[in-house]
């Protein structure tokens, strides 16, 4: 089986060939669904006799996906408030609503699209395929993610944050005395004790673990670097400027490690953004892009631009983050297959 596919054409048939074929069938991790936000777009489809809607074409998209994905899978949609409430009924449907995972609330730069309120926020609808197989990843603890850790002293273990050294519960042979720097003697409070015995309490402060106050007062320093992983949150704050539609690099590299492990499979379905192909690619993780019409009348350029972009990444030529990827991080880039071709064409990605 390839590595990754690139897919040009509506993404009904793209995904629908998939399924037909059954190379994929089965085998998504992860997929990504970024609909048309903007509904007055589709308003005619509503209006017009014999036009599919909104959440009828939502649902055919949605079943598709659901056959798609592994038993371990989850499917993430990305929504404004606009359509979060009918889509999220209508996942109840196809998903069952056992399934349900998380909403996830994502902070964004403000946009002054009403007369009400400035929108600074999206949503992430999260469906595993099996809940009882479904597991998110940990996410290691960062300097970026935990600010509230510092390094005022230059300790070489890293950022620390000062945690109390005194117990609540009072214990006689817990209440002895120390003596800091500045050589003042210190006693627990009244009703409390230390944590520690005498001998831990003076391990600790040998090792550099115990910051001394200017009045005196130890505190226990607690280590960013020992500091065990967490579980995702379900707000993030992305707020970098600018709209997260097509979806921000800075989202799905949150994303994907949350929901896919290197060379999982992830699907982009619309395929309206080049920045799940690209992350995906650079990260180790095998992809497909849908490319869909039904987002925009542009596949010949989407193809393009996919393709540019993430021969960029590969080689390290877009700048930023993915300066150094490489061609060992993600493989070599997608081409595309010339030729005349049914309405669903490919360009395969690395084994």
């Amino acid at each position: 089986m390839t590595g990754s596919l690139l897919s040009q054409g509506d993404s009904d048939d793209a995904l629908r060939t998939l399924n037909d074929a059954d190379h994929h069938r089965g085998k998504v991790k992860l997929a990504y669904l970024a609909p048309p936000w903007d509904t007055n777009r589709m308003v005619e489809h509503e209006d017009v006799p014999g036009k599919p809607s909104w959440l009828g074409l939502m649902q055919e998209h949605l079943r598709l996906v659901r056959d798609l994905l592994s038993p371990d899978g989850s499917v993430w949609v990305h929504l404004d408030d606009n359509r979060l409430a009918d889509c999220r009924l209508l996942m109840n449907k196809v998903y069952g609503w056992s399934n349900f995972v998380a909403t996830v609330v994502v902070q964004n730069a403000g946009r002054r699209d009403s007369r009400y309120f400035t929108t600074s926020h999206d949503y992430l609808l999260v469906f595993a395929r099996d809940i009882s197989t479904w597991q998110s990843n940990p996410l290691p603890r960062t300097a970026e993610s935990e600010p509230r850790y510092g390094n005022p002293d230059n300790d070489p273990r890293g950022p620390w944050l000062a945690g109390d050294l005194f117990s609540p519960v009072p214990r006689e042979h817990l209440r002895y005395e120390v003596r800091g720097p500045s050589g003042a003697a210190v006693r627990p409070p009244a009703h409390r004790s230390w944590r520690f015995t005498r001998h831990r309490f003076e391990e600790l402060d040998s090792e550099g673990r115990i910051a001394w106050s200017s009045g005196g007062r130890p505190r226990l320093k607690l280590y960013l670097s020992e500091a065990p992983d967490e579980l995702p949150g379900t707000v993030w704050d992305l707020a970098d400027g600018h709209r997260s539609v097509p979806p921000s690099e800075r989202l799905l590299r949150r994303l994907l490690p949350i929901a896919t492990n290197p060379g999982d499979l992830v699907l982009d379905y619309f395929g309206d953004s080049d920045t799940a192909a690209a992350v995906a690619h650079e990260t180790g993780r095998r992809w497909v892009d849908g490319g869909s019409h039904f987002v925009r009348d542009r596949q010949d350029e989407v193809i393009a631009h996919e393709n540019v972009r993430i021969q960029a990444v590969t080689y390290g030529e877009d700048g930023g983050s993915r300066s150094r990827a490489g061609p060992d991080r993600g493989g070599t880039p997608v081409g595309r297959v010339g030729g005349d071709q049914p309405a669903s064409r490919t360009a395969e990605g690395p084994s």
